[in-house]
């Protein structure tokens, strides 16, 4: 499992925020977690979540994400068997059709 020392500062406080396991949206990652007031939400917030699923490939965790009602959340989950990542996107997105 990697350490927040492999990730910057930003993805630490990511991780951090993703531990309880409840979804979390994109707006409240870059809210409580983003420190650039200028980025972009919704891409500074994608950029760090496929940086940090590069960094825990292989660790038995990972970070979902689910798109429903156009509301993006990302969960920190413990993977059970071999994960299906050709069933996702860059992203870890599997959109739902709720």
């Amino acid at each position: 499992m990697p350490t927040t020392a492999q990730f910057t500062p930003t993805e630490a406080r990511i991780f951090a925020l993703l531990e309880d396991g409840y979804p979390h949206t994109r707006k409240e990652i870059f809210e409580r977690c983003i420190e650039d007031d200028l980025a972009n939400p919704n891409g500074i917030v994608k950029f760090h979540i496929c940086s940090m699923r590069r960094k825990l490939k292989g660790s038995g965790e990972d970070i979902t994400c689910s798109i429903a009602y156009n509301r993006t959340s990302y969960r920190r989950v413990m993977l059970v068997g071999k994960a299906r990542d050709e069933d996702l996107d860059e992203e870890g997105c599997r959109r739902t059709s709720e």
